[in-house]
């Protein structure tokens, strides 16, 4: 499959006719390039929502520990920052799971991209209408960082895999 830039990349599972790619780099051993969405961006509408999400603040997933957020559709583009200490480009996935209105928690955890994964294969494929209802759960890991996870709370109606 071609990517967005022309690279080749690998598609995990069809979400959207998009796919869901990573960046081989990011230790997922799946290669990508560019941005993975389930906004369909064939449309006017799609492409002026992915530029709003793109552009837009969010929410840290930190404020959703513990909640039931709805989520329609999500995005995952490369990020990253140079660390003050070593100067060296640290790399990682952000992921931005979108509500039906547009807003969007944020972050950079691995758990939140296998648990999109596990969800488009085993239940249903993005975007998600009506909007899933999933719990974000967070687990405290090595170096006080903490490992997030989704958990579908209850199966959509009416769009079967």
């Amino acid at each position: 499959m071609a990517s967005a830039d022309g690279g080749e990349s690998r598609e995990l599972a069809p979400i959207g006719g998009r796919g869901i790619v990573i960046p081989e780099e990011w230790g997922l051993d799946i290669p990508i390039v560019g941005v993975s969405t389930s906004i369909d961006i064939r449309t006017e509408s799609g492409k002026l929502r992915l530029f709003k999400v793109l552009q837009g603040k969010g929410k840290d997933i930190k404020e959703a520990i513990n909640l039931v957020i709805d989520v329609a559709d999500f995005v995952i583009t490369p990020a990253g920052r140079v660390d003050p200490e070593t100067g060296e480009l640290q790399k990682w996935p952000r992921t931005l799971l979108v509500s039906p209105d547009g807003d969007f928690y944020h972050c950079g955890s691995r758990g939140i991209i296998k648990s999109l994964i596990l969800i488009s294969q085993l239940v249903a494929t993005a975007p998600w209408i009506p909007p899933l209802k999933l719990r974000v759960n967070a687990e405290n890991i090595e170096g006080g960082k903490q490992w997030y996870t989704l958990e579908l709370t209850e199966l959509p109606k009416g769009k079967k895999k």
